[in-house]
């Protein structure tokens, strides 16, 4: 089956060096189509509610809600519902190389590589919800971010990375780790990541044994 394919060209509003290269808020009055793109798209849920659908699998999002969709995963929002979102396009190789340490952060791995990774949302505990006074230092941050796009000013390019980065991080730390994917869906991720990096090396049945404990 062929989707729509949205690329960078299409979305793109940051023009300098940075790790996002599109921010954007929308509203939604209508349902999406589905598409896909080579890049990641991390989602926050503002107002409003919608069933998100990735892969075939589908669960239902409202304000507070947030995901990540990884690059050339189908995805589109069904029965919209007045729902406004926040999306901020970035490459996943360009994250991990500003992340440094918050790599060794569950949360992080969960929302940012386990969930892009996988489809696992029709399990609604797996998706990060905020409160009220989450949502509105998402919003604050990324009002910030917006305002600088629109500020031809030196520094620009370091004070939306640093908005960016202070974002991830308050999203990683706020990822209730009690809503962890369960043991076997990360037990089946790890052993079909060493399947993928190690594809050309001879493995036996321990290993993946092991892998899968």
């Amino acid at each position: 089956m062929s989707y729509e394919e949205i690329t960078k060209n299409d979305k793109q509003n940051i023009f300098f060096q940075c790790v996002p290269f599109c921010i954007e808020r929308s509203t939604l009055t209508s349902p999406d189509f589905v598409h896909i793109h080579n890049y990641h798209q991390l989602t926050v849920v503002t107002q409003g509610s919608a069933t998100l659908v990735v892969n075939n699998t589908s669960c239902k999002v409202s304000a507070g809600s947030v995901y990540v969709i990884s690059s050339y995963a189908p995805h589109f929002l069904e029965h919209t519902d007045n729902i406004e979102v926040i999306n901020i396009l970035f490459s996943l190789e360009d994250l991990m190389k500003y992340s440094l340490s918050l790599q060794q952060s569950e949360g992080f791995r969960s929302l940012f590589i386990f969930q892009a990774s996988t489809s696992f949302y029709d399990r609604p505990n797996n998706v990060l919800m905020l409160d009220y006074e989450g949502i509105q230092k998402v919003l604050h941050l990324t009002d910030s971010m917006l305002k600088e796009i629109n500020n031809p000013e030196p520094g620009q390019d370091i004070i939306i990375q640093s908005y960016f980065m202070i974002l991830i991080t308050y999203l990683s730390r706020t990822f209730d780790l009690s809503k962890e994917p369960d043991q076997s869906s990360y037990s089946f991720y790890r052993l079909t990541e060493y399947i993928n990096h190690n594809f050309s090396e001879r493995f036996s049945m321990e290993d993946l044994t092991r892998l899968s404990l």
